[in-house]
């Protein structure tokens, strides 16, 4: 051993990874300790075992093939007199050279093997683009070598490597290279292009190439690479690895443009940018100070881009790496990439700097182990089967910081190269870079057409190059305060997207009742049954009703209970309160008394105004009294001579109970000024004509009662209050709008959905708008109504109780294009923010939580400080002395038009073993199923029990768990398909009308677990028997999933190839992953026996039918 050898064998394998990534910045290799044993020739066989990558790659071509994202290709344009026969023979030449180049994949044993060919030789084939005229010659020239680059390969039949030679003209031509991945690797795609350049020379010049002699082929590498990585060496490297991504999530999801398709596809596109050479300069600085590499450097800050993306803090890219480290394949073509997994744990408060030493350590830790091939480590971790994405990885990061080697070029000869994209992409997305000295960073995006659009990946490139240029600035701040938007990005989400201000009105509630009145005093105001009451009477007996609250104590500042049924008497109430300058706080009754109780507690009322009948139900307070609410009518008294208005705009007019998380009512505090804001714009956006009826169904405390009420009577409309349970019933309210000719009624989808099928609603003709919120609607309700109510208006509103009822809407129509209903854009007077974990907005597209400001904001909780300061915060946005804003819990993310689409609740969220799931996706998908007429999805249990469980309403039977499951699969992903189904009459409601989760049924014990479903059918019988021969069980159910049972990839292209054999059917490997239960693949096969059978001959099909058992004896009898 040689001093250098004994110095280098002494390194840790931490200080040889960065010695190695310092040779590499240099475009040099570590030499290697003369005693490491040399890979042995193997005997030339038949076949060699792939290599554990090689397998990797066949089995995904198995799921689609020919797939071209694995295609690599090369365009170059030389400029010179081509000999295109000497061409041919030069590339021939090297294919004789490489054993690897003349290889095809068999299945052997249902295991692929490579097959070399003794002797291969191909054409290199010259198209004539000369003629095409001289514009448009180069852009016809780049068209071509695009279409040779998507050219699919076969790999049972090869050959696997395409040279084409395009003529532009006297001495310029294109020469196109494409092999596909299993072959080679960009290193040896350099190999083979030097490789030809020296022998098209030598056979040009009448001479012999000198190359230097391969000591081995690939395979020999390839059976080298398996013996070598087993017993105690390879369990070395696995050690490290099970430790370095114990508990790391399974997936990092970059927000989609589209729904991801429940099998992966491949269709790519590339998006560029070039960061300027004074931005690698300062970086390259950064990485000094750290001792780190530019790899590591870009790698930290692509860390910082996903997260800001994701929100996840604990997230793993894959990067790729030449298995090179062995002198004998150093000029060896082949596929020696590895992936390595690299995990980073990010925190806002940590500095750049820090999060690269985390890196640094990451990387180093990575080299030192990494023989263990990809393909090693997921049979190893084994990930959950999702056929929708790769394995561990959805984003990779190249980075090329060392000289690349040139095209070819020959005497005489010029080359350039041609930018081709072959329109693929392996991964979700894929950062590449590359330093260009003196220009700075080439970088592109690789990402999959069918989940991102353009516009988006070109905003993460800005996105990135923002938080370069920050941390080259200011390494040390804390990652949280990076920003990422550009001046005009931050200006439009935060500004223009908020371009919400009006003149606001400074009058309180009550007074504007009162203009109304006075302007139409004989105007009726409220239909309650057959009673009729005028604005006249109703603020007369409102007066004097505030005249006793003020001789009982209330003021200014004072909050009132009020405890009625739906009445006049509740409507007066409600306006005395505000006229004796209180605030009213409605209570149901019908609550339990322990709630009331507490209710009654924060509000500390000095009176409690109560229907006579409903005074036992109002539990005993600290010296409250009971008010009892009995207007007179007296019309001789109808006007307000003693009622001046004594609160301010900003005092509360309403203080409204809803739920809170730990199972205690908050009540939520509303000023006029926040309230009168939000009736003044609805009236100017849905005007209420004089004398139209307004539908009052809503309960008093939910905050779309205030609209339903004072709506109307501001306008000089009528609102018409349904009795007593009859606000609840679909039935009694589509009669009552009949009747009272109804003209504008707001319900929450949950009621509109039965409203809709209401057989009274076709006589509904006076319904001439429908305001729809409290709850998502989904796309199914929105596209019902306009089916049912041609021709009417539809509007959905969002917002919390602690936004004034509403702080978004959206203007419904039938022409809406696919997808969800969105929310809207801000009303009047609003802002709207969507905002990450540091509270920093979010790039268009970007899931953030709602924040909410402006006028329409409530004051805080009543009595709750603690809460109110977590959820109401300082507004660090606007710039406005004292601005506030409300953290709402919800998710969504804005159009590039400003609207908001809703991606769910934070709280609501599910995560079923490491992935992240939003219930409501579940739930749409559901809801589109025939007979499912509503459907909401939970998750139960907790640590490795906790499953999906959805629950649901149908219209007439249910269909059976197969049926759903099967159904869902068509466009869900397995790991969003419910554990569980629970049937239910009706879906439970809060007091508001929405779902109420927390009472929805646990489910029961399933009543026999799914392995004991035995086969129902001969091809079910047939396929279970060859899942329990692989799997080596004795049995399996039905409805076991394959994967579940310890399936994995590799034994699911052995059952496919089974199946296939079995019932004579051409099963693609990609449905297997559609459907991986028992159940399903008999489906399929099924489904293809019958169009087998269509598709012959009447006389042949029926001898088939009636022959000796067969795969056709399968099928049972079909039309």
């Amino acid at each position: 051993m040689t001093g250098l050898d004994a110095r280098l064998a002494a390194l840790t394998p931490e200080q040889r990874a960065l010695f190695e990534a310092r040779l590499k910045q240099k475009g040099l290799t570590a030499p290697r300790p003369q005693r490491i044993q040399p890979i042995p020739n193997r005997e030339r066989l038949e076949s060699f075992p792939t290599s554990l990558d090689q397998e990797r790659l066949w089995f995904i071509d198995q799921m689609e093939p020919g797939n071209p994202a694995y295609n690599i290709h090369q365009a170059s344009r030389l400029f010179g007199p081509i000999d295109a026969e000497l061409m041919r023979r030069a590339v021939n030449a090297s294919l004789a050279r490489h054993e690897v180049l003349r290889t095809t994949f068999r299945v052997v044993d249902g295991r692929p093997v490579q097959v070399v060919a003794p002797s291969l030789e191909i054409d290199v084939p010259v198209t004539d683009l000369s003629r095409v005229p001289d514009g448009e010659r180069e852009a016809a020239a780049l068209r071509a070598a695009v279409q040779a680059a998507a050219v699919r390969f076969d790999l049972e039949r090869g050959p696997l490597v395409r040279v084409g030679l395009a003529r532009l003209g006297p001495g310029d031509h294109v020469l196109t290279i494409c092999m596909h991945h299993a072959v080679t690797d960009r290193f040896s795609f350099d190999i083979f292009e030097h490789e030809i350049s020296r022998i098209y020379v030598a056979l040009r010049d009448g001479g012999t190439a000198e190359l230097p002699r391969l000591p081995i082929q690939f395979a020999d590498f390839a059976a080298w690479q398996r013996e070598e990585l087993s017993g105690e060496r390879l369990e070395r490297h696995l050690a490290y690895w099970r430790d370095k991504l114990a508990g790391a999530p399974p997936v990092l999801e970059i927000p989609t443009d589209r729904r991801r398709p429940p099998v992966q596809t491949f269709q790519g596109a590339r998006a560029t940018i070039v960061y300027p050479d004074a931005l690698l300069v300062a970086l390259k600085a950064v990485a000094r100070e750290a001792n780190a590499t530019m790899f590591m450097t870009m790698l930290a800050a692509l860390d910082v881009l996903c997260w800001k993306y994701t929100s996840q803090r604990d997230l793993i890219i894959g990067s790729a790496i030449a298995d090179r480290n062995r002198s004998e394949t150093e000029n060896v073509i082949g596929y020696f990439l590895n992936m390595l997994l690299l995990r980073a744990t990010l925190d806002p408060v940590m500095s750049f700097r820090q999060l690269l030493a985390q890196v640094r350590e990451t990387a180093l830790g990575a080299y030192a182990h990494q023989d263990v091939p990809f393909a090693t480590l997921v049979a190893e971790l084994r990930p959950r089967q999702d056929p929708s994405r790769n394995p561990l990885i959805q984003v990779s990061f190249i980075y090329l910081d060392f000289p690349v080697l040139e095209t070819p070029e020959y005497a005489g000869l010029s080359s350039a190269p041609m930018d081709v994209d072959n329109g693929a992409s392996r991964f979700d997305m894929t950062l590449a870079c590359t330093e260009l000295p003196g220009t700075g960073i080439h970088g592109y995006i690789e990402y999959n057409t069918d989940l991102y659009d353009r516009l988006k990946v070109e905003r993460m490139l800005r996105h990135l190059g923002r938080i370069l240029e920050s941390v080259a600035a200011e390494p040390d701040r804390p990652l949280g305060e990076i920003e990422m938007l550009t001046a005009q990005e931050r200006e439009g989400l935060t500004v223009r997207f908020n371009d919400t201000v009006r003149q606001a009105d400074d009058a309180c509630l009550h007074e504007l009742f009162e203009r109304a009145v006075t302007a139409s005093p004989d105007q009726p105001a409220l239909v309650f049954g057959r009673s009729v009451t005028t604005g006249g009477r109703l603020d007369a007996a409102a007066n004097r009703l505030a005249r006793r609250l003020r001789e009982a104590g209330v003021g200014a500042g004072s909050l009132v209970p009020v405890c009625a049924e739906r009445s006049p008497e509740q409507v007066v109430a409600v306006l005395a309160v505000l006229k004796a300058g209180g605030a009213y706080a409605p209570l149901d009754a019908g609550l339990p008394s322990g709630r009331l109780a507490s209710m009654l507690a924060d509000l500390s009322p000095t009176v409690v105004l109560v229907q006579r009948r409903l005074a036992p139900a109002v539990p005993q307070t600290g010296g409250a009294a009971l008010l009892e609410i009995e207007p007179a009518w007296d019309e001789s008294l109808e006007r307000r001579h003693e009622t001046p208005p004594l609160p301010a705009p900003g005092d509360l007019a309403y203080v409204m109970f809803t739920s809170g998380s730990t199972g205690a009512p908050k009540g939520v505090m509303v000023p006029h000024r926040a309230i009168v804001n939000r009736l003044r714009w609805a009236q100017e956006r849905y005007p209420i004509r004089p004398g139209e009826r307004v539908l009052h169904n809503s309960s008093f405390g939910f905050d779309i009662a205030v609209w339903e009420l004072f709506g109307p009577l501001l306008a000089g409309g009528t609102v018409v209050l349904p009795r007593e349970g009859e606000h609840k019933d679909p039935a009694a309210l589509a009669r009552l709008v009949r009747d009272e000719r109804v003209a504008v009624a707001h319900f929450v989808p949950s009621l509109l959905r039965p409203f809709l099928d209401a057989p009274e609603l076709a006589e509904c003709r006076s319904l001439r708008a429908v305001f729809c919120g409290g709850e998502g609607m989904d796309r199914e309700l929105h596209d019902r109504f306009f089916e049912r109510l041609p021709g009417r208006t539809l509007a959905h509103f969002y917002g919390p109780t602690e936004a004034a009822i509403s702080c978004l809407a959206w203007d419904c129509g039938p022409g809406l294009a696919p997808g969800a209903v969105p929310l809207g854009r801000p009303v009047a007077n609003t802002r709207v923010y969507l905002l990450d974990s540091s509270f920093q907005p979010v790039p268009v597209g970007v899931p953030g939580e709602i924040a909410i400001g402006g006028v329409g904001l409530a004051r805080g909780y009543l009595a709750r400080p603690d809460l109110t300061s977590d959820r109401f915060v300082p507004d660090p946005i606007s710039g406005e002395a004292g601005a506030r804003l409300y953290r709402t819990g919800d998710v969504a993310k804005f159009r590039d038009d400003g609207v908001l689409e809703f991606l769910g609740r934070s709280d609501h969220q599910i995560k079923i073993r490491g992935h992240r799931i939003e219930p409501g996706e579940i739930e749409t998908a559901l809801e589109r199923i025939p007979n499912v007429r509503r459907a909401v999805a939970v998750a139960r249990g907790e640590g490795a029990a906790r499953r999906l469980v959805a629950y649901l309403v149908a219209d007439g039977e249910a269909p059976d768990e197969s049926a759903l499951r099967a159904a869902l699969r068509r466009s869900l992903p397995e790991v969003m398909i419910p554990a569980a189904f629970v049937a239910l009459d009706e879906l439970p409601l809060g007091a508001h009308g929405k779902v109420d989760r927390a009472a929805l049924p646990e489910p029961g014990a399933p009543a026999a677990s799914s392995s004991t479903v035995a086969p129902r059918t001969p091809a079910e019988e047939l396929i279970a028997r060859i899942w329990a021969e692989l799997l080596r069980r004795d049995r399996v159910g039905v409805e076991d999933n394959f994967f579940d049972l310890g399936g994995d990839s590799l034994l699911a292209t052995q059952v496919v190839s089974r199946v296939r054999s079995a019932f004579g059917v051409d099963l693609p490997l990609r449905r297997f992953f559609e459907g991986s239960t028992v159940a399903a693949l008999a489906g399929m096969v099924e489904a293809l026996l019958v169009d087998k059978l269509r598709s012959m001959p009447e006389e042949e099909a029926a001898r088939l039918l009636h022959s000796e058992p067969g795969p056709f004896q399968q099928v049972s009898d079909e039309p």
